[in-house]
């Protein structure tokens, strides 16, 4: 007797009806968040080498500096500090120096030839930005000392010029005393000093 035939598969071929179905293109969204995700990955990795390298480079210069440092001679760096602190003291000192050639200049420039001065004394009081002179001398009349008292007063650099003790002499001639100020500037060394 014959055994049928018989199989658990179905002889009939499996046909997609059309179910769902993956698709294989990528969204642009992916490709933009990889892209994104990338780049961030590139950034992050080059600042910290970057960090690295700077790091490493101020250790360097940190080194070199304390090897540049101690190369110098304690004697030689004190002996620099001295010199440094002498030459700020005279800085100092010729800042606030008074120079009188630049009175005498004025005073040959600015006093008639009938004017005689017989004597010359100033002072500097300290914190005051003005020189005061006062001078003793001889005119050969009252209309020489006028006529020097217009002169001074319009001269820029002589403040308050004063003419005072007038007396006739018995020669003629008129005796007088004269006081001023003027600026300190205009007597300071700094300000008188040429370079050659």
């Amino acid at each position: 007797m014959e055994t049928p035939k018989t199989s658990f598969i179905p002889k009939k071929m499996y046909v997609n009806t059309g179910g769902p179905r993956r698709s294989s293109t990528v969204s642009i969204f992916n490709i933009v968040g990889i892209i994104i995700f990338v780049t961030t990955l590139v950034i992050s990795g080059g600042v910290f080498f970057y960090h690295k390298v700077l790091v490493s480079s101020m250790e360097k210069l940190d080194t070199d500096l304390i090897e540049e440092k101690n190369s110098f001679e304690p004697d030689t760096v004190e002996e620099a500090v001295r010199l440094s602190q002498r030459i700020e003291s005279v800085k100092g000192i010729l800042s606030n120096h008074i120079v009188v050639h630049p009175i005498f200049e004025l005073l040959s420039e600015k006093t008639l030839k009938s004017i005689q001065f017989t004597n010359f004394s100033y002072t500097f009081p300290k914190g005051s930005d003005e020189v005061s002179m006062t001078m003793n001398g001889i005119a050969g009349n009252f209309e020489a000392i006028a006529l020097q008292s217009d002169i001074f007063g319009s001269d820029k650099n002589i403040n308050d010029p004063i003419f005072s003790n007038l007396s006739p002499d018995k020669s003629g001639n008129v005796t007088f005393s004269f006081s001023a100020k003027l600026p300190v500037e205009f007597v300071l060394f700094e300000n008188n000093f040429e370079e050659n």
